[in-house]
């Protein structure tokens, strides 16, 4: 069995802004650092063998603070990066629906090819994803490895891994500074822990 610590990065000072960023290399918040140490301890007492991110600071910063318990170094990957948002980036829905009609009209629906402006689609983002995925083949049966990313990124790792198809994306809530579990077996995989937060109770 392999074992799969999902977490999606802490909190940004953005986060509350209801805006869509992706590609955008926002920072933690005070907040953030403050869940991504929750998640450390939460973590603490977890084998880990290996903590992977994506290449953006929210993620790397959360993956990092993981890591000081543990002792080991951070493999970033540009395929668990956000959806690239394009023209988009930094927008409210209602300014993109102003401005892009059609694409907030897909976002509504189940299209994954629709691609952003000068950005991604849902289906681009799967596909890198599927990268990565197939890299987590070069563990050991019995490795456990925390992967720390975004929203889009651990909700189409988590279609990939259970054989799920790219539309049922948005079913996986996961929360910022959540973690969910993953196990994975040669006859395929067990979702068994999906967006617990427990571990950032009275954290504002």
């Amino acid at each position: 069995m392999t074992r799969l610590l999902l977490v999606r990065h802490a909190v940004t000072s953005e986060n509350n802004s209801n805006r869509f960023w992706g590609s955008t290399d926002l920072p933690l918040s005070q907040t953030g650092i403050e869940q991504a140490g929750r998640l450390r301890e939460r973590l603490a007492t977890e084998r880990i063998d290996t903590i992977y991110s994506s290449l953006l600071s929210r993620s790397r910063t959360t993956a990092e603070i993981i890591a000081s318990s543990h002792g080991l170094g951070i493999y970033a990957r540009s395929e668990l990066n956000e959806c690239d948002f394009g023209e988009a980036e930094g927008l409210t829905f209602d300014e993109i629906n102003a401005r892009f009609p059609g694409l907030a009209d897909a976002l509504l629906g189940d299209d994954t090819a629709t691609r952003f402006p000068g950005g991604e689609s849902l289906l681009e983002v799967f596909a890198r994803v599927g990268r990565f995925r197939e890299e987590l083949d070069d563990h050991g049966a019995d490795s456990t490895i925390c992967i720390v990313g975004h929203g889009a990124s651990l909700q189409t790792l988590i279609c990939h891994l259970l054989g799920v198809p790219p539309g049922h994306w948005r079913q996986f809530c996961l929360q910022r500074g959540s973690l969910s579990i993953i196990e994975t077996y040669p006859g395929g995989a067990v979702l068994a822990g999906l967006n617990d937060i427990n571990h950032l109770e009275g954290v504002d």
